[in-house]
């Protein structure tokens, strides 16, 4: 906001000189002058060029998949109405008729306005660049200065059409990645059925006997819920955990066996027992490891999920584990009696294969699972699931990213940005401020290769203490000087 109402008297200037449009310059005759409406809609090109490439304007965009429910939405409730229209241009504009007053706010408005003025304030701007910024000042201000309806003004629509093509780019990509694994289902199902080497490596060693006599050491009561675990084992109870709500576990097991990734006949070797043991104890530790670490995002998903599956069971000694179970989780989640079943759970998440058969753990193959160490694998997958609105594990995710990598500011931005959108403002500011300081340090020792993340960071944390000033503005009723 300082830099606005630092800057009116300079940015009024420059709006008259652009509506002026020098036409003292020009060498045509009057006759063949363009208005000025026409001149600046000619702009409009060079708008959605800078929108499209410049770093710092790529932001202005409306939210790209509510964008497309709420025109899917609006279409499907009238069809008659858009039936009737063959132009693909009046298509359009009905649609912008309808749906940009939900988007075009005061307050939308306003941060479009403070964005532009920041590159137009950039003393290096092209003089061109300059010219269409002014453009699209003007065009901001076109609800009382010139009077065009929201359909009608161009810059919502450039804003509307980069948006909805971004969406489309988004979909597309996911519906790709998607339709390619079906159609390699089709195509090449050997192909398909060759699973991630990390986990060829645990179903292998799932079938050590030395590991499930370890895991006996775990049976510390007179009830080991033998039924549960191999009901879980044998895919009689199908849990659906997600790679993301364990997120912590691939990454502890990759560091366990990177070394040997690569070797495809390490476990084909006849290994000493003393080999298996030691191999077996460090994967059952990793295994509690991210018990601990994730915990509190998968027990509330298994404990709904066993709540709902009771009702159907008939085998009664797996519906006597599984009730003890439950009451032992709901009274105390960390009684070690308990840790079977999540050691149980997690081998069969990471050595049985339709557990982790699905669309959801292919999308966290493609990101995560190629290289688990790197901290933007998880901030990628992250948005990801923010885009899809499966935001339970999210948190969890970018701290993951976190604890990947301290000294990187990935985690911390999706985490300042996961915060941002749910309100959490002090969470996200104190979240935010730590990936810049990172980020900054990074670039200092680097630079150039993270400028554009810089200054996407401070633009997260602009949008923060806008938040913040709305919310106090609320909590202060107005004195009434005259009540």
């Amino acid at each position: 906001m300082e830099a606005v109402q630092n800057t009116g008297h300079e940015l009024n200037t420059m709006l008259e000189q652009l509506l002026a449009w020098r036409l003292s310059e020009s060498a045509e005759p009057p006759s063949a002058q363009k208005s000025s409406l026409q001149r600046l809609i000619k702009n409009c090109r060079h708008i959605e060029r800078l929108f499209s490439k410049r770093a710092d304007l790529k932001s202005l965009r409306f939210n790209e998949l509510d964008l497309l429910r709420d025109i899917r939405e609006l279409v499907e409730s009238d069809p008659r109405q858009f039936d009737a229209i063959t132009d693909p241009i009046q298509f359009r504009r009905q649609l912008r008729a309808s749906i940009l007053p939900k988007y075009v706010t005061n307050e939308y408005i306003r941060q479009t306005q403070e964005k532009i003025i920041n590159v137009l304030l950039n003393p290096s701007l092209d003089v061109h660049d300059q010219d269409a910024l002014m453009t699209a000042m003007v065009f901001l201000q076109s609800h009382t200065d010139l009077g065009i309806e929201y359909q009608d003004n161009p810059l919502w629509e450039i804003i509307f059409n980069l948006s909805i093509q971004d969406g489309i780019r988004f979909v597309d990509s996911l519906t790709a990645l998607i339709e390619g694994l079906d159609s390699l289902r089709e195509e090449n199902p050997d192909l398909i059925q060759q699973e991630p080497f990390l986990l060829q490596k645990t179903m292998q060693i799932a079938q050590w006997p030395i590991l499930w006599r370890k895991l006996a050491n775990y049976r510390k009561n007179e009830q080991p819920f033998d039924a549960l675990s191999s009901a879980l084992l044998r895919g009689q109870l199908i849990i659906e955990l997600y790679f993301d709500e364990v997120i912590h576990l691939p990454m502890l097991l990759y560091r366990q066996f990177k070394d040997v990734l690569s070797n495809n006949d390490f476990f084909l070797e006849q290994l000493l027992e003393e080999e298996q043991d030691e191999i077996s104890s460090q994967f059952i530790e990793h295994l509690l490891t991210g018990i601990k670490q994730d915990k509190p995002v998968f027990l509330p998903v298994l404990l709904k999920q066993l709540h709902a599956l009771k009702e159907n069971i008939t085998d009664k000694a797996l519906l006597t584990d599984l009730e003890l179970f439950l009451k032992q989780c709901e009274a105390d989640p960390d009684d070690e009696t308990l840790q079977i079943i999540f050691l149980t759970l997690l081998i069969a998440k990471v050595s049985i294969r339709k557990y982790w058969d699905n669309k959801r753990d292919f999308l966290y193959f493609v990101t995560v699972l190629r290289d688990p160490e790197n901290p933007y694998s998880y901030f990628d997958f992250g948005h990801i699931l923010l885009k899809l609105k499966q935001v339970d594990s999210i948190e969890q995710v970018f701290r993951c990213a976190m604890d990947v990598a301290p000294d990187s500011f990935w985690g911390y931005w999706g985490l300042g940005q996961f915060y941002l959108k749910q309100n959490e403002l002090d969470a996200s500011e104190k979240a935010l401020d730590t990936a810049l300081k990172i980020a900054q340090q990074q670039e200092i020792k680097r630079p150039g290769q993270f400028r554009r993340e810089v200054f996407l960071i401070k633009d997260d944390i602009k949008k923060l203490k806008q938040k913040k000033v709305k919310v106090e503005a609320k909590k202060h009723e107005q004195i009434d000087l005259f009540g």
